[in-house]
């Protein structure tokens, strides 16, 4: 008896045409087969198994007839999954030291490896499928990259399924529409695939390509910005040296270089590109290569011409283990993204035999000779940079020019001012030659005295400076405010020299291109530290002739005379409580009063100009006021009054407290005052009040002649 083996590839269901002959045995379930590619699994939009192994994909909405990409030198890798009759599951992985087949990139034999098929737009391996005792299940993977090592990318997979029924393979049995596909020679499954532009990709516009780093390579896009280039070039490294496929694209994030989560402080400048390498490069490249963003946008024509030559890549390595993840400042390159444009190769060597020995203007000249009809191109720039290098795993870096600056205080540091105060806290952002910069992003966070800050950054202005209104804390003592800023130095943390620098690469000579000879310079946060006083000043609370009274004008509400000769003029007591901060006032009583409060006439101060509201000789008057004191102090009351008075504050009799040419009467109760209000006035100084709401009342007794009251309060520290 003859033994025949069927492999069997589950796809779900596709449209187009299918020819075949049905050899299903309708007493088996079909497989649940697993397969991930653009029509299948929410695979890769760009990624296709195309037949025999599945119908034809062309009709997918994500199938782009102009966008295959031949660029790339793909693998494939097969393994085992298991031996039997159960069906593959999410999960299933390669069967430990089961069978493997790998299919490195060849370019000219699809059976000893995957070459490209220009004419049908697709690669092709062709695998001679194993014979096993019995069914077995395979997965299909197709990789940019060895399969298993740190960053190859995954383009998609396919489990399929040999089953033992005679002698040989003779077909390809998809189970799902009972069709069979015949194979090569019986025993051969060709697999073919197609990879579109933007299969690597997360953002467009986008290019990738294998490049072997033996011969060396470049990989470039357009700027979403203005379509200028950006991109690497790599030369030759060692004969040895692996191929890697490199991927550009805008940075995900935004249009600004972030390391890890954190944006850049420094005004940046045309794209942020991601380069990514698959797999990781994880040696050192002998040969440098050079990172291109060649676009500005217009607002780079705002800049100085010295500030354009400060402008310089910058590097985000955010996946870089040993060291950790950092950001840095790259030197220049020897380059002008010109030559990436097809610029005359004369003008070329014209421009840096000019930049070599040190004649800018020249220089200039000559450069705009050439790139004058294509203004775009006339502020391209370049840069070089290391890829690898020192232990350094990958190439998931990104890149972004930028302006290098430092900042220092400018204003609002060393102030002593009352508590609560708002004060201007200024940086001044500059270059390395101490010009303002602009646009540079400060950010500003209160770190001692309480207090709060108007907001948390600030943009450096035209002029340099970035500035915010910081509210001092109520209480009295130190403040302090800090600013920073991700890549602006400061006097404390700052560039290679011992002077004070932006982060940036140094120059023997500036612009001979020496700073290549040197690192790039790694970012750090530069901080500045603002330090405000809050002082306690003595302040008025209220003075002579204020407002807010309430109060009450009547005969000798006790009817007691205070001294001999008073005359008392009744018996009708006062308010209880009226004093206390409790008591409600009756109708009795007059609102926002003026003060003061007395007749016209007898005494030089009782004028038309201090009396705002009568007081009837040979009565009382009861006075309130309430108060709030901005700090814990010591209150201070100048009481004019004509004759006797009783003081109470925040419900408690101080009367007693008084300084005077007469005194307290302590069998009355009475702060005793001869003659008129402002001769010896008595003075009430009171210490421990709180901070906040108080309240003020004050009885007055007259006994003849004329009568007056008025009272100020004064609080110091």
């Amino acid at each position: 008896m003859n033994r025949r083996w069927f492999l069997s590839l589950a796809i779900g269901a596709l449209g187009g045409c299918q020819t075949g002959t049905d050899t299903t045995d309708g007493s088996k379930p079909h497989p649940s087969f697993i397969i991930s590619d653009a029509t299948h699994s929410n695979g890769n939009p760009n990624f296709f198994w195309l037949p025999p192994m599945v119908p034809d994909p062309s009709g997918s909405p994500t199938w782009k007839a102009t966008q295959f990409n031949p660029n790339l030198q793909p693998t494939i890798y097969v393994c085992l999954l298991y031996e039997g009759t159960r069906q593959p599951v999410a999960g299933d992985q390669c069967a430990a030291s089961g069978y493997t087949q790998n299919f490195p990139w060849n370019g000219t034999d699809p059976n000893l490896g995957v070459v490209l098929n220009l004419t049908a737009q697709s690669y092709q391996a062709n695998w001679k499928v194993a014979t096993n005792a019995n069914d077995a299940f395979y997965r299909i993977f197709a990789l940019l990259g060895p399969y298993g090592q740190a960053g190859t990318f995954q383009l998609g997979y396919a489990d399929v399924e040999a089953v033992l029924s005679g002698s040989q393979l003779a077909a390809l049995v998809n189970v799902n529409t009972g069709l069979d596909v015949t194979l090569k020679d019986g025993r051969t499954l060709p697999i073919q695939f197609r990879i579109q532009n933007g299969a690597t990709c997360t953002a467009t516009p986008c290019a990738a390509a294998t490049v072997s780093l033996a011969t060396g390579g470049t990989v470039k896009t357009t700027s979403p910005i203005n379509g200028a280039p950006v991109g690497v070039s790599i030369p030759a490294q060692t004969p040895t040296s692996p191929a890697i496929t490199f991927t550009t694209q805008p940075c995900s994030y935004g249009n600004r270089l972030q390391l890890q989560g954190t944006p850049i402080d420094l005004p940046v400048f045309g794209s942020c590109i991601t380069l990514i390498s698959s797999p990781q490069l994880i040696s050192v490249l002998p040969n440098a290569a050079t990172v291109f963003v060649c676009d500005y946008p217009p607002n780079v024509a705002s800049l100085s011409v010295q500030q354009q030559d400060f402008v310089a890549l910058h590097a985000a390595h955010n996946d870089w283990v040993s060291p950790a993840p950092f950001a840095e400042a790259l030197p220049e390159a020897a380059v002008n993204c010109a030559s990436l444009v097809q610029a005359p190769e004369q003008g070329l060597k014209a421009v840096f035999a000019s930049l070599w020995h040190g004649k800018w203007k020249e220089a200039g000249h000559e450069l705009l000779s050439w790139v004058g009809p294509k203004p775009l191109e006339a502020r391209m720039r370049m840069r070089r940079i290391h890829l690898g290098g020192g232990g350094k795993t990958g190439l998931q870096s990104d890149f972004q020019f930028a302006l290098p600056a430092k900042m220092a205080v400018s204003a609002g540091d060393g102030v002593s001012v009352p508590p609560g105060t708002t004060i201007t806290a200024t940086a001044l952002v500059t270059d390395l030659f101490g010009i303002p910069v602009q646009g540079a992003k400060v950010h500003f966070a209160v770190t001692g005295g309480g207090g709060s800050i108007a907001a948390p950054t600030a943009l450096s202005d035209a002029t340099g400076l970035a500035s915010v209104q910081w509210t001092l804390g109520a209480v009295a003592g130190t403040n302090t405010l800090k600013a920073t800023g991700f890549g602006i130095a400061s006097p404390g943390t700052h560039g290679p020299r011992a002077t004070f620098d932006p982060f940036m690469p140094t120059y023997r000579v500036w612009g001979d291109l020496s700073d290549q000879a040197y690192p790039g310079v790694t970012l750090q946060t530069g901080s500045l530290m603002f330090t405000a006083t809050g002082v306690l000043s003595p302040v008025d609370i209220f003075g002579f002739g204020a407002s807010g009274y309430t109060y009450v004008v009547g005969v000798h509400f006790d009817g007691v005379t205070t001294r001999v000769g008073s005359g008392d003029q009744g018996t009708v007591a006062a308010p209880a409580n009226w004093y206390s901060t409790t008591f409600v006032p009756d109708i009795a009583w007059t609102t926002n009063g003026q003060a003061g409060f007395g007749t016209l006439g007898g005494c030089a101060i009782n004028t038309a100009t201090t009396v705002a509201n009568s007081w009837g000789v040979f009565t009382d008057i009861l006075v309130r006021k309430s108060f709030t004191t901005p700090y814990a102090g010591t209150l201070t009351l100048t009481l004019y009054i004509d004759n006797d008075a009783q003081v109470y504050l925040d419900n408690v009799n101080v009367t007693s407290q008084g300084v005077g040419t007469t005194g307290y009467n302590s069998t009355s109760g009475w702060w005793e005052h001869d003659g008129c209000a402002d001769g010896g006035a008595p003075v009430f100084t009171l210490p421990g009040i709180t901070a906040g709401s108080h309240l003020l009342a004050i009885r007055g007794h007259d006994y003849g002649g004329s009568t007056f009251l008025d009272v100020k309060a004064h609080l110091a520290p």
